[in-house]
């Protein structure tokens, strides 16, 4: 599913990650783990190229990132969801349309929107919420609305950055137990988090990554 075959990216002088190797089955849920620069959100940027490696092979599905055609890198996208520390929600939009708004960029007629918008809604158990806005919201509130939006299009990946690196321990609790649920409906999902009680005892794959380099495996 995502395989990363001797990855480097430099910016400038610095190295950021260095000859990053590892493998995900489709379907497992799997963490990325170290200290802030450790390189998580590069590797993350790299997946849905966001950022290009500079050295090595990744990838993605049926994707071959180094060779993909810069036409092809919006269908990339299209099959992957992403899960920001920050929520990325737009104010302006009820939270209806924040979540439908991810089918909308991919063209699919409006009659079609409702239904898994909705349904998308209901799985983070915020249906009630539809017509409200962010602000109106909890930061956990708002966290859900997020991974509504990652999953509203059935993507074939999700990528987390620190998702709860704003929330507050029992609320990242919930948003750690709504991953495992849309992974176990077979969703594969990558989270890179520093916070080691997101992946302690769940039995996943744990990257550790430190100054750009994967320094170790393990099981959480």
């Amino acid at each position: 599913m995502i395989k990363f075959k001797n990855v480097s990216k430099f910016f400038d002088s610095q190295t950021v990650l260095r000859n990053i190797n590892f493998y995900i089955d489709r379907g497992e849920m799997a963490f990325v783990t170290g200290p802030s620069g450790a390189g998580k959100s590069t590797l993350l940027k790299l997946i849905y190229l966001d950022e290009w490696p500079d050295e090595g092979e990744i990838t993605v599905g049926d994707f071959h990132l180094t060779s993909l055609k810069l036409s092809r890198v919006p269908l990339l996208r299209r099959s992957i969801g992403a899960v920001f520390q920050d929520f990325k929600l737009i104010n302006n939009l009820t939270i209806f349309d924040n979540v439908a708004l991810s089918l909308r960029v991919r063209g699919i007629n409006e009659k079609d929107i409702k239904t898994p918008a909705h349904e998308a809604l209901k799985k983070v158990h915020l249906r009630h919420k539809a017509e409200d806005y962010p602000q109106m919201l909890s930061g956990g509130e708002q966290q859900r609305v997020a991974i509504a939006r990652a999953i509203v299009a059935e993507p074939m990946l999700i990528l987390a950055d620190e998702p709860t690196g704003n929330l507050d321990p029992n609320t990242a609790t919930g948003i750690s137990r709504l991953f495992r649920e849309i992974n176990i409906q077979g969703t594969t999902i990558i989270i890179a988090t520093h916070n080691r009680d997101l992946f302690k005892g769940s039995g996943k794959k744990v990257f550790q990554l430190d100054a750009g380099h994967l320094i170790g495996e393990e099981v959480g």
